[in-house]
């Protein structure tokens, strides 16, 4: 039996990710046991249809439109050159091709594809298929917008791209880089979608 689950993004932003099955921890995690929670979480998970994905810390509830949720995911013909925001650009440890980010003014969600020499926009329409609720974010991608693949490879994170305090923070898989200015991505995961492990049963690569 496969692993499939569908997180319900009709409820506007109540975390419907299974926390032991779905939740990663992040590059950013504050090390208190005691509330309040300042980590950042990141979620996958998918079913037949779509590929979800997650996003809880602090900044997402920042109303800040220079701190962004930013999503590599691979395919053919991909790039291990990131988009540059600002003067960041990361090294990719996999051959991206497309990009996606989410601002936490909640007004700029956009798409790009990697054509063969440069990002462009994939005009993806996110109507309906992304919700924030404070410090939550959640979004869904078509599996049909990426081409139906099996296995997909995927890279989360944040940026800040504001002049004089840029960083690159939260990153899902943890272990993929140190929380600083303009880092490149060292790890990412590789899912089976068609596989029964759930997505906490993966390793980073």
């Amino acid at each position: 039996m496969i692993y499939q689950h569908t997180v319900n993004l009709a409820d506007n932003g109540v975390n419907d990710f299974v926390v032991v099955d779905e939740r990663f921890n992040s590059s950013s995690m504050d090390g208190n046991p005691n509330p309040p929670d300042e980590s950042y979480y990141g979620f996958f998970a998918w079913d037949s249809t779509y590929l979800y994905v997650g996003m809880q810390g602090p900044d997402i509830a920042s109303n800040d439109a220079n701190k962004l949720v930013v999503l590599y995911i691979g395919g053919p013909a991909g790039t291990t050159a990131g988009y540059t925001y600002n003067t960041q650009q990361p090294t990719l440890p996999f051959g991206a091709r497309w990009h996606l980010h989410w601002s936490a003014a909640n007004n700029d969600t956009v798409a790009y594809q990697w054509n063969g020499a440069a990002w462009l926009d994939a005009a993806w329409v996110f109507a309906g298929d992304v919700y924030k609720s404070g410090t939550y974010l959640e979004l869904r991608i078509p599996l049909a917008d990426l081409g139906n693949p099996s296995v997909v490879d995927l890279h989360l994170g944040m940026i800040n791209r504001a002049n004089g305090v840029e960083a690159s923070y939260a990153a899902v898989p943890s272990n993929s880089y140190v929380d600083g200015y303009d880092r490149n991505y060292a790890h990412y995961f590789e899912f089976d979608l068609s596989g029964p492990g759930v997505p906490t049963t993966y390793t980073p690569l």
